[in-house]
């Protein structure tokens, strides 16, 4: 910001600008006080005056500009208009030129022109100057969980927060960014784009300061929420939205109801699901609030997103067809296949999609073909062995930069195959009790099992390939039962020699975060509910018994976390995990169908 300058004139005047007027509007004409200085010397200045014409054409956004010219041996001022076109004729020993003023909260840039030895043009252009904005995370780390574009009044984008598509990694962490917007805007910025489900929030940091003094800050903040379908206050069934220890309802313009077991899915500030009419809607939301619903003319029997696309499977009697959303629009042909019916849902492999299909519809015939999406939405085909007639629940896995397909034969044996290739192998020669894949913080997914039996937990590996740092530990111990998911290891011990399957002792947990085998509680008796298959895959309830009552725990994310305290044995069968996110995990109650949320807190390093 320049400051005004008094102007001392001595001969010559400051060139400042600011804003100019029409054509034929009506120009106030100034006389400065102010000499310009001694006389004329002779042999040094000319004796006579002479007449100078000077065409003055000041453009801006400003009002006016001051333009200041010496005639004859005074300064004279003219407060010209923007948009102005002004002609002006003075008396000079010789030519001077002339100065514009610099205008608060404007650059002003004269360009003087020669015509001839006695007539000039100056073009005056005014900018507005550039006011710097702060905008800095309320608190440091995990302020921003999607990323989320901010916007001035006018529309144009100013910044973004850069968030990756993982959850509660470092690079969650949200430093603080500054661009530039024009002095004569007075709007604070907006925030038109959440990314996903979470309210966000802008407040004015500390003293604001006037236009001339500039710098603005702001501190941003957000809270991710998750929508569930329950009931409401009237015992309708409607979504939900659970934010901390909140829930409300989440209005949208039409009721829409999700199926009860169903998932939604974010793209393009939208939620993605499948209602009870078994259509695809999509509903647009912005900072919580939800708009008016969109009914597409799919039904899709299941949904994903992947890098900016939506996928959306649609079954018929016919075989399968595969639809594709991106950039506010459906890809014009969907992907056809006919007589082959999808097994089970998308699989997320790195980042890649995997998808199994399959002539029959039971799992138990095999003839299977893999759809792999590249990030691109690019589908490539590969064919599965005729040996395997079934695929597990989790059918593929990456290990050792080596794709994997997991599988059993008409026997009952559990299959290994080499994706892309015939090559396929036994895990053992002996059928398998249990068997769960993990996955380190790496990225590597270890298979382990546990033959019948036998008590020990092993690991699949050949002899060059990589031993996972739990297995190690796991196989000096001896457990009944294995289980869990990529983010967790589950191992226990039944009690009462496993007359009581759903009960066991000494139950030990590992995560990818940390690579170390937790107990999950020191109780010798520790019930368990598989309740698997939820939003994001297999996930757990556990009651503990205590003297007099008990706790209720699940395991849905990369923790142990407390649900409920005072809690019965019957708890743990009258409540089943409905929907889990990284930020909630949330009970149903079976007989009445109460909701009760409670937050996930992020695992950082």
């Amino acid at each position: 910001m320049k400051k005004f300058r008094q102007i001392k004139m001595v001969l010559f005047c400051a060139l400042l600008t600011s804003g100019c007027g029409g054509g034929d509007s009506t120009t106030t004409k100034k006389t400065s006080p102010v000499e310009t200085g001694q006389p004329p010397i002779t042999g040094l200045h000319p004796t006579e005056l002479k007449d100078f014409t000077l065409h003055v054409n000041v453009t801006g956004q400003m009002d006016k500009v001051d333009v200041y010219w010496l005639n004859k041996e005074k300064t004279e001022i003219y407060q010209l208009k923007s948009g102005s076109k002004t002609t002006l004729k003075h008396q000079i020993y010789s030519f001077i030129k002339p100065t514009v003023i610099d205008t608060p909260l404007f650059d002003c840039h004269p360009k003087l022109t020669k015509i001839t030895d006695y007539e000039y043009n100056l073009d005056v252009n005014c900018v507005p100057e550039l006011r710097e904005i702060t905008v800095r995370p309320k608190v440091m780390t995990n302020s921003v969980y999607y990323p989320v574009t901010l916007t001035s009044a006018s529309g144009k984008i100013r910044g973004t927060a850069q968030s990756k598509n993982r959850y509660f990694t470092k690079n969650h962490i949200y430093n603080s960014f500054t661009f530039k917007q024009s002095a004569i805007d007075d709007s604070f910025p907006q925030i038109v784009s959440t990314g996903g489900p979470q309210e966000c929030k802008l407040t004015k940091d500390g003293k604001f300061y006037s236009k001339v003094n500039m710098p603005y800050s702001f501190r941003f903040e957000c809270t991710p929420y998750t929508l569930a379908f329950g009931k409401n206050e009237k015992n309708n069934e409607e979504l939900l939205i659970f934010s901390k220890d909140k829930v409300k309802p989440f209005n949208s313009e039409n009721s829409i109801t999700l199926e009860p077991d169903s998932s939604y899915y974010w793209l393009e500030d939208k939620i993605w699901f499948i209602a009870k009419d078994k259509s695809l809607y999509s509903i647009p939301v912005v900072n919580g609030k939800a708009g008016i619903s969109v009914k597409h003319s799919i039904m899709p029997a299941s949904l994903i997103t992947n890098e900016g696309t939506l996928f959306a499977l649609v079954t018929s009697n016919a075989g399968s067809e595969l639809h594709l959303y991106k950039d506010g629009k459906w890809k014009s042909e969907p992907y056809k296949y006919s007589s082959l019916f999808a097994i089970g849902s998308f699989h997320k492999l790195g980042d890649n999609l995997e998808l199994f299909l399959s002539p029959d519809t039971t799992n138990t015939q095999g003839g299977f073909k893999l759809l792999t999406i590249s990030p691109d939405a690019n589908i490539s085909e590969s064919t599965i062995p005729s040996a395997i007639k079934s695929l597990a629940a989790k059918p593929i896995f990456k290990y050792d930069n080596i794709e994997l397909i997991l599988g059993k034969d008409a026997n009952d044996k559990v299959l290994l195959n080499l994706k892309g290739t015939d090559a396929t192998e036994a895990l053992s020669e002996k059928t398998i009790k249990a068997m769960t894949l993990w996955e380190n913080k790496s990225g590597n997914q270890f298979l382990f099992y546990i033959e019948n039996g036998a008590r020990t937990v092993k690991q699949f590996k050949e002899k060059t390939t990589t031993e996972a740092e739990i297995a190690k530990v796991l196989k000096t111990k001896s457990f009944d039962w294995l289980d869990g998911n990529l983010n967790v290891l589950l191992a226990g011990v039944y009690t009462d020699n496993g007359n009581s399957k759903n009960q066991v002792k000494k139950l030990i947990y590992s995560t990818a975060q940390n690579n170390i085998l937790s107990e999950v509680m020191k109780s010798e008796s520790l019930f368990i509910k598989n309740t698997s298959d939820v939003v994001k895959g297999r996930s757990f309830l556990f009651y503990s018994e205590g003297n007099t009552m008990g706790k209720l725990i699940a395991l849905v994310t990369p923790q142990i976390n407390e649900m409920m305290s005072n809690a019965t044995k019957n708890d743990l069968f009258n409540y089943d995990i409905m929907y889990t996110s990284p930020f909630h995990s949330i009970l149903k109650n079976n007989t009445t169908q109460a909701m009760i949320s409670y937050p996930v807190l992020p695992y950082l390093q």
